[in-house]
């Protein structure tokens, strides 16, 4: 039944260029960290399936806001990053530089340098 709800919850995604568990520059650095799926537009969706009530947490930005960075060049041309939740049936996406902004305190530092701060951070 989940699987069901899941396709009809992601319907409009049908017919779209999809890229489906995106391995990023910074992937190996990270213990092999990769994404769910990168939407036609954007948008990193990280896929939770937990049954309890708190699905979004301060770790999962995190973790989202993580393979944003990974991305160092841009590859995926990354603009968001969200969560769906399976379970609730919902679905709820943020843009990517807003979230960096208010989770980290950057102001006006853009992501492209902020790719490159994290890059220097990870082992070699």
């Amino acid at each position: 039944m989940l699987g069901r709800a899941a396709a009809a919850d992601h319907s409009d995604l049908r017919g779209e260029q999809l890229v489906c568990n995106p391995v990023f520059e910074q992937s190996i650095a990270l213990g092999g960290a990769d994404a769910d799926v990168i939407t036609h537009d954007g948008v990193l969706l990280d896929f939770k399936s937990t049954s309890t009530s708190s699905v979004i947490g301060r770790r999962d930005l995190w973790q989202l806001c993580g393979y944003a960075l990974a991305d160092t060049h841009n590859e995926f041309e990354i603009t968001g990053v969200g969560l769906s939740a399976l379970r609730w049936r919902s679905r709820v996406a943020w843009d990517i530089e807003q979230v960096l902004r208010e989770l980290g305190g950057t102001g006006a530092t853009k992501l492209a340098e902020l790719r490159k701060r994290f890059a220097e951070l990870l082992p070699s």
